[in-house]
């Protein structure tokens, strides 16, 4: 205890000497200070010119004559814009998209953690999936229930990495709640 005692007044001490060197270092002379400090050096006395008028601006370049932009050419589409999708119909396809990452999540999480406790017979949760006009996925927010049934296997079913999707192009940004239920 005296021991430990000694080391934490050791450092206090320690602060307060940097402390005391920091606040009491002479500060810096402006470089302003030092040019009026330093003596210029004497030289004989040059008669005084008398001031002049300024010399003329140059004469500003011409501005370019202003041209007319051409006519737009009228904007052709090359191929026609997918309709856009949503609906019952985007939720089927992104369910069979999903059906991959379904039999994982019950085999890694379901599976796993049903066989080591017992507990409800199912779990649900919502996918909160965001899609771009290409079909790509671009965000993906998962939503339990507060009666999920298993929390557990929810957790779990988070903190596995996602496989971003990639359906056909659906025309336009689209999102799309599915609820989930396991097993």
């Amino acid at each position: 205890m005296k021991q430990t005692s000694a080391i934490v007044a050791a450092i206090l001490l320690a602060s307060a000497m940097i402390a005391a060197a920091i606040y009491l270092r002479p500060a810096a002379p402006s470089p302003a200070a030092h040019a009026a400090a330093t003596p210029e050096p004497t030289a004989p006395a040059a008669p005084q010119a008398q001031p002049t008028a300024p010399a003329p601006a140059a004469p500003l370049a011409p501005t370019p004559p202003v041209v007319p932009a051409p006519p737009a050419a009228a904007l052709v589409p090359s191929a026609p814009a997918p309709q856009a999708v949503s609906g019952p119909a985007l939720e089927a396809k992104v369910r069979a998209a999903l059906a991959k990452e379904l039999v994982l999540w019950r085999e890694q999480c379901w599976d796993a953690l049903a066989a080591k406790t017992p507990g409800p017979t199912s779990t649900r949760f919502t996918l909160n999936m965001n899609f771009a006009a290409d079909g790509s996925e671009i965000g993906r927010g998962m939503i339990s229930a507060r009666d999920a049934g298993r929390p557990d296997v929810n957790l779990c079913v988070n903190r596995l990495p996602a496989s971003l999707l990639k359906l056909e192009p659906i025309g336009a940004p689209a999102t799309v709640d599915l609820e989930i239920v396991l097993p």
